[in-house]
């Protein structure tokens, strides 16, 4: 005669496979929570690191007009100079893309604060445009890019921004047209995370 399981048995084994969802469950959100946490760390070291180059060399990362002269190691092909103007890169609205010649000032801006020794996670004097190496991989995903910018929200105002995308070219790819959320780096709720968490 066949014997199936009984109920308490098949109980038992619903419940160890529901404490190993929940198990894997919570992991993940652990690990997102401290993929968020270091993303914040990042920005803060950048914020840092942009602060003490401009108390040094009176000048922003990227638009610094004399860093042949001044870095160790700018060597006026792969580093060079920017043009002065208090602003790096040209001014476009914050969605646009981000010119990726390596001798923009964008790129620049990342270059010059790894060579003043501010920042690590990119090769000084890059020779590709790629995260990791001309910029920062972002925790999350992508990378970061810093620009300046217009913002628009009702109002417009400009200034500096730090940006991240998936792809290093510095286009969009986030939401409207063809792309889709799942083209964007931070998701709305991760986005959240962030702010609550700063």
């Amino acid at each position: 005669m066949n014997k199936g399981f009984t109920l308490v048995e098949l109980a038992i084994v619903m419940t160890i496979i529901g404490l190993l969802i929940g198990g894997i469950l919570k992991a993940q959100q652990m690990v997102q929570n401290a993929r968020i946490t270091k993303t914040i760390s990042q920005v803060d070291s950048y914020k840092a690191a942009i602060i003490t180059f401009k108390d040094k060399y009176s000048a922003n990362p990227g638009d610094f007009a004399v860093a042949t002269t001044k870095l160790p190691n700018c060597d006026g092909v792969t580093c060079t100079n920017g043009d002065s103007t208090g602003l790096v890169g040209a001014t476009e609205w914050i969605w646009q893309a981000i010119d990726p010649i390596l001798v923009n000032e964008n790129v620049q801006f990342w270059n010059h604060l790894a060579l003043a020794d501010l920042i690590s996670g990119i090769s000084p004097n890059p020779t590709a445009n790629e995260w990791g190496r001309s910029n920062p991989v972002s925790s999350i995903g992508g990378g970061f890019h810093f620009r300046h910018a217009y913002m628009t929200g009702g109002f417009v105002t400009s200034g500096h921004f730090l940006v991240m995308r998936n792809d290093v070219r510095g286009t969009w790819g986030c939401g409207g047209g063809s792309n889709t959320q799942a083209d964007c780096v931070i998701s709305p709720k991760q986005a959240w995370q962030i702010d609550r968490k700063k």
